[in-house]
């Protein structure tokens, strides 16, 4: 009675946990169910895909407290097993498992083919013997042997028989038989013989042979042999109970002597109860299998725990023994935090408890440990088989590990996992029995350099260039080229905007260094347009169309600045009317000048308007006489300066132009842009008109007023 007062107090508390704020019980979402040519898709059991969490709540709250049963299976006689897989030897360097498998995709290469399928099948039967062996070592004798032994083999297309690992199956029953081991298999879920989808029964039939086929190769005898049973769940009711158990009737009877033999029925925990097919099992001759813990979530007219389906026992273990079949049951628990009837369905990683079955039953764990499960549950219950092993202790190599260590804590399957496998190198040994070194294929740079100052060589290794090269690589190397001095730049080559800026500075350069040698050297820009000139067109008509023409002004302002400097060197051949026009307009303007002397900077101000006229000749004469005085000490000043300004241009030409200047010519001379006669002012000036109004003032920053515009040397 303690185990029942344990339970209800257990179910209490979770039903009042579930009207705690914050828990919100989920449905689950509906599955989709395969539905591929040749598998068994319509497996659709009214679960509670379809029920709201509502409904699922207030199933959970009016749920009876479970009734269990004190009785214990003790002492053990019986063979407690586990399902398919062994996590220990799972997890070593080269795994032992019987699960190989692979892609559809894959038999339809070429390089594979069935081939590949046929070859893991013979792997897993033979890792077979493999489990067997490790498990007597520790007195496990009961083992569920996978259904994925042999991939594809009651496929539709590719199905194949089993001969090629008939060997292997062989030696595996003959070592089961020598230990006293029980070997079962369970199809899956889609083998179900009371589908209404007739392609989904063609399937069951061909799975079921091939699992018959599977335990009949082991060559197993006598009882080893009516012990190898498989096992399949009657499926979804499909709307109709009635219907589906008399197509299951119908199917049944089309199946193989062989099938028949080893086909057991069991109960689920979404639609069939005990009590729904123990009737069809006593009339068709089939043993039925317990499952104690689907049995607690579908109890069907029963309450829920172990005390009240103990009455059908003797009914269920009679199924067994009128066909000389040792009898078994399933035992699982759910987890620890599942409440909803979905959650229960999932299995704990281990259990703790032993249902109130026969002491000699065989018993298989349904748990997600496997053998660790059955480990656990011997050391709970201080069973004399199986033997515990001993704790798997962290070592660098799973081959060094003990003979006798094989179990892990719950939580604790991190020592399953092997440190990363370093390779070693493959040696060679030539003859003489000396190591051969190998040379890598390729070589990295250090590794060259470090060869050539070995040799002797000492020469550095370059890297190959790269094929494009930057912007500011092309402007580095064509500011190199006119640093020494060579006649033209490749601006061709030069595409950014800060490039042809830079080759337009120095043209602009040249022309001024050609205007102050008194227009002997012609800039590039007249040199090209010269030779673009028709024969029988003089310049002075060329220059006039080039003026009259807006596009052409557009285009090449910066030519047409070079050609106005040079019409105004020789002032006797202008003859356009643009020129004549601005001269008019300079004679009318006679400006009040005074001179602003600023250190570093020379500033030029000028001012539009007219001015009166001067009242005599002589004022005009002594105004100019002291003009001339002021621009003359202006011109010593910007003698001194000459040194800095030209250590700010990066093109060489224009040093060479100032180095063949003549000794003679003065400073004064060389800025003379409108006749010797008359020296251009070059310090800054500040020009009112009679109204004392102010103008903009534009700055020059070199001596030569080679980025003045036309009109402004014109008005000077």
């Amino acid at each position: 009675m303690l185990h029942l007062v344990n339970r209800a107090k257990g179910s209490t508390h979770l039903g009042r946990s579930l009207l705690q704020p914050g828990i919100v019980i989920m449905a689950r979402k509906k599955s989709k169910v395969a539905s591929r040519e040749g598998s068994p898709g319509d497996y659709s059991p009214s679960d509670e895909s379809d029920v709201s969490p509502k409904a699922q709540l207030e199933e959970v709250v009016s749920r009876l407290p479970p009734l269990n049963s004190e009785s214990r299976p003790l002492p053990w006689k019986g063979r407690l097993g586990y399902a398919c897989l062994n996590t220990v030897l799972r997890a070593l360097r080269e795994p032992v498992f019987c699960s190989r498998t692979c892609r559809i995709d894959t038999i339809k290469k070429e390089e594979f083919g069935m081939k590949h399928v046929l070859e893991l099948g013979r792997k897993n039967a033979a890792d077979l013997s493999g489990l067997i062996a490790w498990n007597e070592k520790f007195g496990i004798k009961f083992l569920r042997v996978s259904s994925e032994m042999f991939p594809f083999a009651s496929h539709a297309e590719y199905g194949y028989h089993l001969q090629h690992a008939a060997a292997e199956l062989k030696a595996a029953g003959a070592l089961a038989m020598q230990y006293g081991h029980r070997l079962t298999t369970h199809p899956g879920q889609f083998t179900q013989l009371a589908s209404p989808n007739k392609k989904v029964v063609e399937a069951s039939f061909r799975d079921l042979e091939y699992h018959a086929e599977l335990l009949t190769t082991l060559g197993l005898k006598d009882q080893s042999d009516r012990d190898a049973i498989m096992i399949i769940h009657m499926g979804g009711m499909f709307g109709d109970k009635e219907a589906t158990l008399a197509r299951f009737h119908e199917n049944y009877a089309k199946l193989s002597d062989g099938v028949k033999r080893r086909l057991v029925l069991e109960n689920d925990d979404v639609s069939w109860t005990v009590q729904d097919l123990l009737p069809t099992c006593q009339k068709l001759n089939i043993p039925l299998v317990l499952d104690w813990h689907h049995q607690n979530i579908m109890p069907g007219s029963l309450r829920e725990g172990t005390l009240e389906i103990l009455d059908y026992i003797p009914a269920i273990t009679e199924t067994w023994t009128r066909k000389g079949i040792t009898p078994k049951q399933h035992y699982s628990e759910a987890r620890d935090a599942a409440v909803t009837n979905y959650e229960r369905r999932k299995h704990s990683a281990r259990v703790r408890n032993l249902p109130p079955c026969a002491n000699n039953m065989d018993l298989m764990i349904e748990a997600k440990d496997k053998e660790q499960a059955v480990f656990e549950l011997a050391k709970l219950w201080n069973l004399t088989a199986p033997r515990v092993p001993d704790p798997i202790q962290p070592v660098s190599d799973p081959a060094d590990r003990g003979e006798f260590e094989g179990y892990w804590p719950e939580g604790d399957e991190q020592r399953l996992k092997p440190p990363p496998l370093r390779r070693k190198k493959k040696v060679e040994i030539d003859e003489n029995g000396e190591e051969v070194k190998t040379k890598p294929t390729r070589k990295t740079k250090v590794q060259k350099q470090d060869e050539a100052a070995e040799e002797g060589k000492g020469e550095e290794i370059k890297s190959k260039p790269s094929r494009r090269k930057t912007k500011v690589q092309k402007q580095d190397e064509n500011a190199v080229d006119g640093i020494h001095g060579e006649d033209e730049i490749n601006s061709e080559n030069i595409k950014s905007k800060p490039s042809r800026r830079k080759i337009v500075s120095q043209k602009q350069d040249e022309t001024a260094a050609d205007e102050v040698n008194g227009g002997e050297k012609k800039s590039k820009t007249v040199m090209r347009k010269a030779k673009a000139k028709k024969p029988d067109e003089t310049a002075e008509e060329v220059k006039v169309k080039d003026v009259k023409s807006e596009p052409a002004r557009k285009k090449r302002v910066l030519q047409n600045q070079d050609e106005t400097a040079a019409e105004e060197v020789n002032s006797e051949q202008l003859n356009s009317k643009p020129t004549r026009r601005k001269l008019k307009a300079q004679q009318d303007e006679i400006p009040t000048e005074e001179v602003i002397d600023e250190p570093g900077l020379v500033k030029t101000a000028m001012v539009k308007g007219k001015e009166k006229k001067a009242s005599s000749a002589n004022d005009r004469k002594a105004d100019e006489e002291k003009m001339a005085g002021k621009i003359a000490t202006e011109v010593n000043a910007l003698d001194q300066q000459e040194g800095i300004i030209s250590k700010k241009r990066k093109v060489g030409k224009m040093v060479d132009n100032e180095e063949t200047t003549p000794a003679g010519d003065t400073a004064s001379s060389r800025l003379s842009l409108t006749g010797p006669e008359e020296p251009t002012p070059v310090a800054s000036v500040k020009r009112t008109d009679t109204t004392g109004s102010r103008r903009r003032v534009s700055k020059v920053e070199e001596a030569p007023l080679k980025r003045q515009s036309a009109r402004q040397r014109v008005r000077h």
